[in-house]
């Protein structure tokens, strides 16, 4: 295929451009930086360069083994990336690509107290928590090193290592970044969130209840059960004439 201008291509098109034909593309103009990437990624993984410039369209040849072809829909260009990437490395592994947009994530397990806050702010799903479950997953693959997660964290818990492209299976893999036990609601016994996270939320609250300990009952309820415990709490200083 032939590509022009480079400065239009991201690495989700180009390698979608690779793998559907199955051939090296040809641009005209100055490599960009996800030309110099994909090029580096090839070159570990087939041997050739992705991506030539005119001056090297004389070596241009088919790739059979990139040949990949799929339809990944209802994905944002990371995940689309990262799937095709797989694909061509399969069970292998070939090192590592310098890049500041990708790289690993680090949890501290015991400082991370699964608010669930870094998830619900990844636009990638790098990052998802199951705040009942009390689990924190990961995966690399999908991080851009935006940083944002580690930013939002109260606990300052995470850290990007911004080292490149891993192109190992095991990279793209989701894993367990923090796991916490679920903690039951006092009042119905279901499980509503982690027992760090809830024991963060007693300790900074019960200060301010002054001692009341219905108030602070109300700290290890779920969301059904607060309103009918506070709704309790009500009706007992109404009949006691304090309201």
């Amino acid at each position: 295929p032939l590509v022009m201008p480079p400065a239009v291509l991201d690495v989700s098109r180009l390698i979608t451009l690779l793998q559907e034909s199955g051939s090296q593309a040809v641009i005209a103009g100055v490599p960009n930086e996800a030309v110099l990437l994909i090029n580096d990624i090839w070159t570990a993984i087939y041997g050739v360069k992705a991506v030539l410039s005119l001056d090297e369209l004389s070596d241009a040849q088919p790739i059979v083994k990139s040949r990949f072809s799929a339809t990944i829909a209802n994905a944002n260009a990371r995940v689309r990336f990262a799937r095709r990437l797989q694909a061509a490395i399969g069970d292998g592994s070939f090192g590592t690509i310098k890049s500041d947009h990708f790289g690993t994530i680090a949890v501290d397990r015991e400082r991370c107290t699964l608010c669930a806050g870094c998830a619900q702010n990844c636009v990638t799903g790098a990052l998802t928590a199951e705040s009942v479950e009390g689990i924190l997953r990961a995966n690399d693959s999908l991080c851009t090193m935006c940083g944002e997660c580690a930013a939002i964290c109260p606990e300052k818990a995470i850290t990007l290592n911004a080292d490149g492209v891993h192109l190992d299976a095991i990279w793209f893999r989701e894993r367990e970044a923090a796991v916490d036990q679920p903690f039951c609601c006092v009042e119905c016994g279901k499980p509503f969130a982690g027992k760090r996270a809830i024991a963060k939320v007693i300790a900074a609250m019960t200060p301010l209840f002054g001692g009341d300990m219905n108030k602070i009952r109300t700290l290890s309820c779920c969301a059904d059960c607060k309103p009918k415990v506070m709704l309790g709490n009500l009706l007992k200083e109404i009949k006691n004439g304090r309201l």
